[in-house]
């Protein structure tokens, strides 16, 4: 297994399922990753966020895009440009032809010639492309990207190593990661851990989608790419594609889960209205929502895994993708060195109890970091999650 890093790595973006029709989607160049929110209430550099893509950019980490690099086909590419120029005879033939993810030589030429930083390149995942709905193809092609910039990337170190990468999922795209965690590399004899350093997922349904009208939603028709999807199969223990499982193919501890909470905002009505309607155990039935609009709470987390919650809806305006909350918490999972805990040793309530009935009190709390005005941790009554009820002395609680 090797070993996690705080050092400046490859970053692959890889955006959620759209719909039934993705035909707009594939005309986004960026898949929304470079899509951001002003804030007109704030002042200075909190006012603009320009969205991933371009605040990596302009960051004093300095990553430069390298998407371009690698096309993404709805048939194999049967021609390459050959014969290859000679900086590029490093390379497996295979890489440029015979399959549906190859690498263009002019920019791979283009790469490898820049004097930019090899590890501080963003590649967005453009798997809509591909015209396929089968996570194995997913998997698969994940795969032969992460391959892609391993060997770009050490053919321009000095010491010719090749990186972990560092992967931003949304939705379902945290899905196909765990499909190659769990799966692609397991049944090619490989470790996922020798290949990733760190991964956050935002909003993305780890333990499933409470409600069941998902195939007309993302247009999955095969029953088993469906099973992913289902509670049941997230939480089946003999399934070792279920959430479950996950410890035993990657460490936990390199896992982040960005949980959405405001599922006021979300613009898909029918399902946030589903969320209400199928609640899941300890929420207490339909009084809350509990979600980000889509997915759940509860099911946006792994258990034993890091994960922190932010005031946002799952996509759309002001959400987990465009959100400055999500870019904050993600590079400081990445490239933080500095963890703190925060303890209730203990609390006495002085007021609020009711007189008639059983009095309930919920505990929150949210965090922000010094310089900016943007909590890395959310909650509240509107979030829906507070620790609690509490109503009675519990000292283990």
């Amino acid at each position: 297994m090797a070993l996690p890093t705080r050092d400046r790595l490859p970053l692959i973006l890889i955006r959620g399922f759209g719909g039934l029709d993705v035909e707009d989607e594939k005309r986004i160049a960026y898949q929304g990753f470079n899509d951001g929110t002003v804030y007109p209430g704030k002042r200075g550099e909190n006012y603009i966020y320009e969205g991933f893509i371009l605040r990596f950019l302009k960051s004093s980490w300095r990553y430069h895009d390298a998407t371009n690099v690698v096309g993404y086909y709805r048939s194999k590419v049967t021609e390459g440009q050959f014969p290859l120029p000679d900086e590029l005879s490093f390379l497996p033939t295979e890489y440029f032809v015979d399959d549906k993810v190859v690498i263009d030589p002019a920019m791979a030429l283009n790469l490898i010639r820049t004097k930019e930083d090899p590890l501080r390149t963003l590649w967005v995942f453009r798997y809509y492309d591909l015209d396929d709905r089968k996570f194995k193809i997913y998997g698969e092609a994940l795969v032969r990207l992460i391959d892609f910039i391993r060997s770009l990337t050490a053919h321009k170190r000095k010491d010719g190593s090749e990186p972990l990468v560092n992967i931003i999922a949304h939705s379902m795209g945290g899905l196909l990661v765990r499909e190659v965690i769990q799966r692609t590399y397991p049944d090619s004899d490989r470790k996922a851990d020798d290949y990733i350093n760190k991964i956050v997922t935002l909003g993305t349904p780890h333990q499933g989608i409470s409600f069941q009208f998902l195939k007309n939603w993302i247009g999955i028709e095969a029953e088993k790419e469906l099973e992913h999807f289902n509670p049941v199969f997230q939480k089946d223990d003999t399934k070792r594609e279920s959430f479950t499982q996950l410890k035993e193919y990657f460490p936990l501890d390199r896992i982040l889960t960005v949980v959405g909470t405001n599922y006021r905002t979300y613009k898909v009505s029918a399902s946030s209205l589903a969320n209400r309607l199928f609640s899941i155990s300890g929420e207490f039935g339909p009084t809350y929502n509990r979600s980000d609009g889509l997915v759940k709470q509860q099911y946006a987390q792994i258990p034993e895994a890091p994960r922190t919650f932010i005031h946002k809806c799952h996509g759309g305006f002001d959400s987990l993708v465009t959100a400055r909350e999500s870019f904050e918490v993600a590079t400081r999972f990445f490239f933080g060195n500095v963890r703190a805990r925060l303890r209730l040793v203990k609390a006495k309530i002085l007021r609020g109890q009711d007189f008639f009935g059983k009095s309930e009190f919920f505990f929150g709390v949210s965090i922000k970091p010094r310089r900016v005005d943007f909590e890395l941790f959310h909650q509240s009554p509107e979030a829906e999650n507070c620790y609690g009820p509490f109503h009675k002395d519990d000292p283990e609680r």
